[in-house]
């Protein structure tokens, strides 16, 4: 009979940033942005906070990411976890940042953008009077606008389970260099908007967050309860285009995403309360946002041939198949999956 013991499991020998985390860059330039946000908020007086409920749900979606990756070894489930996790980390401290450029207070220019929407023939007040006048549609409008928040669910879930990290990747890079030109040009280009130039009242529930901002007063702010207060460029339209532009080469799945983010767009003036000059910068920023980050990436890709090996820039190895559901998904592409 073999008396030899039974092999224990495997103990790791050391715990690096590869074993805890499919996105350390990532995760490192939004403590950075958390970092900015302190320094900043210090030293004019704003304070933010974040309720134990939702940090604890945040911690929770990590933790879970890190179950699949380390216990079940389901590169799906972590992936899926952990970006959400760092979706929603990402979304808050760039929202504090958003706070924070808005509090510049530079001198308004809404007329300038109202006579900029006149010059070009495009009479804000008269559409948005057609576009109340037909009530029957303001609720899809109004599901068009909101669908942003689906598409980032559904993206998130699609190329987790293809296993595609690039492409969360890109899309994380491809936000944060939306977000960063967006807030820049804000700060210099301040404006309240539509609802505010036209005296329709706060429809759009940001103006009072904005008035506050600009004007001073109680400047404590829930972190998981920010608003969008970035008038001009149109973030919603960034989106919109960035969104259609993440999903590409995914077959049908593309088609309706791309269909749905160009239903969405004449929503955003009368919805988002923006002017229509708003909207193309927004475009604008969009596209400065995919090229920069393509052609990074593109560097990125290059380097890591550079150096040899199946390796990234950060020296670590692909993932293998030796995590379960890696082999699977290899063979999944998102142009074969119509739904999840």
């Amino acid at each position: 009979m073999d008396a030899r013991p039974a092999s224990a499991p495997a103990i790791p020998r050391g715990i690096t940033v590869a074993s805890i985390s499919e996105f350390p860059l990532e995760w490192a330039v939004v403590a950075l942005v958390a970092l900015i946000d302190i320094i900043w908020a210090r030293g004019v007086g704003f304070s933010f906070a974040m309720s134990p409920r939702d940090l604890a749900g945040l911690a929770a979606i990590f933790a879970v990411g890190l179950l699949f990756r380390t216990l079940y070894r389901d590169r799906r489930g972590s992936l899926i976890a952990e970006f959400c996790a760092l979706t929603i980390a990402a979304v808050c401290v760039l929202g504090v940042l958003s706070y924070l450029c808005c509090a510049t207070s530079l001198p308004l220019v809404d007329s300038k953008l109202a006579h900029l929407d006149r010059m070009i023939g495009f009479d804000w007040l008269y559409w948005f009077r057609v576009v109340q006048s037909h009530p029957v549609v303001l609720p899809g409008l109004r599901a068009l606008y909101g669908s942003i928040a689906l598409q980032d669910i559904y993206f998130i879930a699609l190329f987790g389970v293809v296993c595609d990290q690039a492409r969360l990747r890109e899309m994380f890079w491809v936000f944060l260099v939306a977000c960063l030109l967006t807030f820049a040009i804000s700060v210099f280009v301040p404006a309240l908007g539509t609802f505010e130039t036209f005296r329709l009242g706060d429809l759009g529930g940001y103006l009072a967050e904005m008035k506050r901002l600009r004007h001073g007063g109680e400047l404590h702010f829930d972190v998981g309860r920010l608003a969008g207060v970035i008038s001009f460029p149109s973030f919603h339209t960034s989106l919109a285009i960035i969104y259609a532009y993440m999903f590409r080469r995914t077959g049908p799945i593309g088609v309706l995403i791309a269909g749905v983010n160009l239903l969405m767009l004449p929503t955003i003036p009368f919805i988002g309360g923006h002017y229509l000059v708003d909207m193309f910068a927004g475009a604008a920023v969009a596209g400065v946002a995919i090229v920069t980050v393509r052609y990074w990436l593109r560097l990125q890709n290059a380097n890591r041939r550079s150096i040899g090996g199946d390796r990234d820039v950060l020296g670590r190895a692909a993932p293998t198949s030796d995590h379960r559901g890696t082999a699977v998904a290899m063979r999944m592409t998102p142009d074969r999956i119509a739904l999840l």
